[in-house]
């Protein structure tokens, strides 16, 4: 999806964007990676919250050309290491 709108709600919701990205080939496709920082889980999840209530964000969600854009979600948690700049 990454458009201009749904990267508006992302920053209107405090999701901090590292990165966005979207595998070109292989058995899981379509497969989009978005990569954001929280400073706990309990901001993760209220952050997340937020974004799913968007009303921005349900009105995108239910186009018709991002239908069948997900199939599948896999949450990977990743802790910075000291010398992270992250």
């Amino acid at each position: 999806m990454f458009n201009e709108a749904e990267i508006d709600i992302f920053n209107h919701t405090k999701l901090h964007i590292v990165f966005f990205g979207e595998v070109l080939v292989g058995a899981r496709l379509p497969c989009l990676t978005y990569m954001l920082t929280f400073k706990d889980m309990e901001e993760r999840n209220a952050n997340w919250a937020q974004f799913s209530a968007d009303p921005d964000w349900k009105k995108i969600s239910q186009a018709p050309e991002y239908a069948n854009s997900v199939s599948r979600i896999q949450r990977v948690f990743l802790e910075p290491l000291a010398f992270s700049q992250i």
